[in-house]
C-alpha cells in the first residue's frame, strides 16, 4: 500500500516542476519580467488553494479513492493543454491553476487513503515515507523537464509531464484501494461533499493547527526556492541544460531529510525537532543569499545544503497535524493543513519575483539577494506562530503512537 501511494505520487508529480524547471526558457520566449514569470508559478498554488478546501475535505463524506481517480485525469489533461495550447501569461496560468487544482485533489487525499489504511506504529512512517517522495517526485519533475526540454522544446517537456501522470492515473485504478468516509462523530454534522467543510472543530484544536501554520512558513520557503532554484543556478552560472538537472537534483536530495527529520522528531520530540530545523533553515536561507555573487561551486553547496534542511521538518510537520487531528474530521484538518500550507506557497513565488526585479533584476546578486531575504523572513514567522499557539489547547483527541514521538 506504501508502495503505491508513492509511486503514484512520484508519476503525477512530474506536472508539478516543468514550469519551475522551464521558467529561463519561457521567461525568455515570451519576454516576461520576473514578476509575471512568478506570478505563472504561483497560479498553480492558487488552483491548489481554490479547490483543496472541497476536494481534501470532500474525503471525510464521500469515497476518497474517487476524489483522487478524478484529481489524477485533472493533472494530466492540464499538463498536456500546457504543453499543446500555451501561448504566453495568461493561458499558461489557466493551465498551471488547473493543474494546481487536480494536485489538491491528489496530494492531501492520497496522503488520507493512506493514513486511513496504515494505522499503528507504522503511521509515522508511512506519513514520512509519502512526504519524502514529494521531493523525489518533485526533482525527478524538474530533472526531466530539463532533459526532455533540451532535446524536443519546452512543449515535449510538458507532453511527457502529462504522460506520466496518466500513468499515475492507471496505477490508481489498478492498485488504490476504496476508502469510504469515516462515520461522523456525535454532534458533527457533515455538510454535501461538493461543500467546503466546517473548519470550527478544526480550528478550536490548537495543537493541530499550530503544525498547520508552521507548515505555512516551511511551504512559503520551499515552494519559493523551488520556483526560482533553476533560474537562481543560471544566474550563477550554470548552463540551462545543466541548470534544470542539478536543480532536480538538489530538489530530490531532500527525500534524504525528510527521512532523517522524521527519525530526529521521534527521539527528540515533533516541537523540538521542529523548532531547532526551522530556525537552522532561516540562518541557511541568510548564507544563501549572502552568496549569490559567489562563484557556482560554493553557490550549488550552499543552496543544496538550504533545500536539505528546508525539506528537514517537512515529514514532522504533517505527520504532527495528521497526529493531532480527530479522526471524524480528519478530511477537514488535512484540508485546512493545506490551504494554509499552500497559501504560503501562492505568495512567496511572486514575493521573490518582486524582491529580485526591486533590487536590481536577475542579473544582479543584490536582487537574488533579497529574494532569499524574504524566504527566510516567512520562515521565521511560521516557526514564531508554532512557538506561541501549540503549547495550549485542549489535548488530542486521537492516541498517538508511543512510535510517533509525541509533541516533544
Amino acid at each position: 500500500m506504501i508502495a503505491v501511494m508513492c509511486l503514484c505520487e512520484v508519476l503525477s508529480m512530474a506536472a508539478y516542476g516543468c514550469y519551475p524547471a522551464l521558467l529561463p526558457l519561457l521567461r525568455d520566449d515570451w519576454a516576461l519580467s520576473n514578476g509575471t514569470a512568478g506570478w505563472i508559478s504561483s497560479a498553480f498554488f492558487v488552483g491548489y488553494v481554490a479547490a483543496v478546501p472541497v476536494l481534501t475535505g470532500a474525503t471525510d463524506r464521500v469515497d476518497a479513492r474517487r476524489v483522487y481517480i478524478g484529481s489524477l485525469t485533472l493533472i494530466a489533461l492540464a499538463t498536456l493543454g500546457f504543453g499543446s495550447f500555451a501561448t504566453g501569461p495568461l493561458s499558461a496560468g489557466l493551465f498551471q491553476a488547473l493543474a494546481g487544482a487536480g494536485f489538491a485533489g491528489s496530494y492531501m487525499p492520497g496522503l488520507k487513503i493512506l493514513s486511513d489504511h496504515v494505522r499503528g506504529p507504522k503511521a509515522s512512517r508511512a506519513v514520512a515515507s509519502y512526504t519524502a517522495c514529494f521531493s523525489l517526485g518533485a526533482g525527478l519533475s524538474v530533472w526531466l523537464a530539463g532533459l526532455v526540454a533540451a532535446a524536443g522544446g519546452w512543449q515535449a517537456g510538458f507532453w511527457t509531464a502529462g504522460a506520466s501522470a496518466a500513468a499515475a492515473l492507471v496505477l490508481a485504478l489498478v492498485a488504490v484501494p476504496a476508502t469510504p468516509p469515516p462515520a461522523p462523530a456525535a454532534g458533527i454534522r457533515h455538510r454535501p461533499w461538493w461543500m467546503p467543510p466546517d473548519f470550527r472543530p478544526v480550528l478550536r484544536n490548537r495543537r493541530a493547527i499550530a503544525y498547520t501554520l508552521a507548515y505555512a512558513g516551511h511551504c512559503w520557503e520551499m515552494f519559493g526556492l523551488r520556483s526560482w532554484l533553476v533560474a537562481f543556478l543560471v544566474h550563477a552560472g550554470a548552463a540551462a541544460a545543466w541548470a534544470s538537472s542539478l536543480g532536480g537534483a538538489i530538489i530530490a536530495s531532500g527525500i534524504l531529510t525528510s527521512f532523517f527529520g522524521n527519525e530526529m522528531a521521534m527521539r527528540l520530540g515533533r516541537r523540538r525537532w521542529i523548532t531547532v530545523a526551522m530556525s537552522v533553515t532561516a540562518v541557511l536561507a541568510g548564507v544563501t543569499a549572502a552568496v549569490a555573487g559567489a562563484p557556482l561551486a560554493l553557490v550549488l553547496v550552499v543552496v543544496a545544503a538550504y533545500n536539505l534542511m528546508v525539506m528537514a521538518d517537512s515529514a514532522s510537520l504533517t505527520a504532527g497535524a495528521v497526529a493531532e487531528s480527530d479522526p471524524s474530521v480528519r478530511g477537514a484538518a488535512m484540508a485546512m493543513h493545506a490551504l494554509l500550507g499552500f497559501g504560503g506557497a501562492i505568495l512567496s513565488p511572486i514575493t521573490f519575483g518582486l524582491a529580485l526585479d526591486g533590487a536590481g533584476g536577475d542579473g544582479d546578486p543584490l536582487g537574488w539577494a533579497a529574494g532569499f531575504a524574504v524566504l527566510a523572513l516567512g520562515g521565521l514567522a511560521g516557526l514564531a506562530a508554532f512557538r506561541r499557539i501549540g503549547g495550549g489547547g485542549p489535548p488530542p483527541t486521537v492516541t498517538i503512537s508511543r512510535g510517533d514521538g509525541g509533541n516533544g
